[in-house]
């Protein structure tokens, strides 16, 4: 990756607690990214083999050429993209 890329990888950890114990949400933030390098690649995956098969595995603003690569390798499953949205949140 050239230097003048900016990059960055955010992780954000949450949990649901509505009565039961529903998992918690890992969520890598890829935003900014051009493409994934493959340390990126390694903490997505390692977060969804070491999680419990309650817990959620999310990726956010995976760039299109790592998805492709991954959907090749059959390991999209072990993990969620958060879907791309238009306009403001509720």
């Amino acid at each position: 990756m050239r230097n003048d890329e900016e990059k960055r990888l955010e992780v954000g950890i949450g949990s649901k607690e509505a009565g039961e114990h529903c998992g918690e949400h890992v969520v890598f933030d890829l935003s900014g990214t051009v493409k994934a390098n493959v340390e990126d690649i390694a903490l997505i995956l390692t977060a969804r083999l070491q999680s419990p098969p309650t817990d959620s595995v999310w990726v956010h603003s995976m760039p299109s050429r790592t998805a492709e690569i991954l959907r090749y390798l059959r390991l999209q499953h072990l993990f969620r993209l958060v879907p791309d949205t238009e306009g403001d949140l509720n």
